[in-house]
């Protein structure tokens, strides 16, 4: 996936003179004024995904978790999981892969966009970093917050297990919980892309594939003793809230165009020693 960007997104030679190049290239290079980092509205992104519409993806994810609970579809997913092992096999590549793929999938992108001097590339890798350290924090507060435990592998002859909650700070650890880690980076780190390149099918299709390759890895893994079914999918809507308004917001800069959000943000700028958070409207 970082090579095909890379390949549409790095200028190519003087000799490739069609139309559509060289509106890509005039393009970028009135940009090139517009220098972008991970931290680049980081503050006011992080308030914009809890802002009209986006808030009803995160409304969504807890009226979704209680109807799965509710429903019992939280236990039967998990028994299905937990007496099939060919999934449990399958799903290896898939969480090991997940761990680390946003990390990946963004430095690849800005540092093919840094060797080849791409603004646009530059702009994307960003964005998928931003939305990945987004979604990390965010989903580290809830399951320190939430306290549920992790199913065990093994048949529930009811639905009390996927009940818990243990409400409070860290009564149950920040891997294990509600939602999904591996759901929601992934899943914010793909959609910023696919806000960025709204006009790549191909990246559409690609970026479906692998996150619901993840989204069964996740639920199947370990005899289904990772998360809850109900935990992957609050996961990806939450993943899906953060990774649009990024992408979306770093595309609109990448365009030159202004920023006529309003409201309160906060702006996280790098220092030496540590970072500054300065608060304004």
């Amino acid at each position: 996936m970082v090579a095909l960007l890379a390949l549409g997104g790095l200028p190519a030679s003087a000799a490739d003179s069609s139309p559509k190049f060289n509106q890509e290239q005039s393009h970028s290079a009135a940009d090139q004024h517009v220098a972008v980092s991970p931290w680049t509205g980081l503050g006011r992104n992080a308030l914009a995904n809890f802002s009209f519409p986006k808030a009803l993806f995160h409304l969504s994810a807890v009226a979704g978790t209680l109807l799965i609970i509710e429903s019992g579809l939280d236990t039967r997913v998990h028994n299905f999981f937990a007496r099939n092992t060919f999934f449990d096999k399958s799903s290896h590549p898939g969480v090991s892969q997940g761990a680390v793929f946003p990390a990946v999938l963004g430095c690849g992108v800005l540092f093919s966009g840094l060797i080849g001097r791409s603004s646009q590339l530059i702009s994307a890798g960003s964005s998928v970093l931003q939305a990945s350290l987004l979604a990390v924090c965010y989903s580290s507060a809830l399951k320190a917050l939430t306290g549920r435990p992790g199913p065990e592998p093994l048949i529930y002859p009811n639905n009390k297990a996927s009940e818990t909650f243990r409400f409070g700070f860290l009564r149950g650890g920040i891997y294990h919980g509600w939602p999904s880690g591996h759901l929601l980076a992934n899943t914010a780190a793909v959609t910023s892309l696919f806000y960025f390149y709204g006009d790549k099918t191909w990246l559409k299709i690609a970026g479906g594939t692998y996150l619901g390759y993840l989204f069964l890895s996740v639920i199947s893994h370990g005899k289904s003793s990772m998360h809850w079914f109900s935990d992957t999918v609050a996961g990806g809507l939450m993943g899906f809230a953060i990774g649009s308004s990024v992408g979306r917001d770093f595309r609109r800069r990448w365009e030159g165009k202004k920023d006529d959000r309003s409201g309160l943000s906060f702006h996280v700028v790098p220092q030496v020693f540590g970072i500054s958070v300065y608060v304004g409207l």
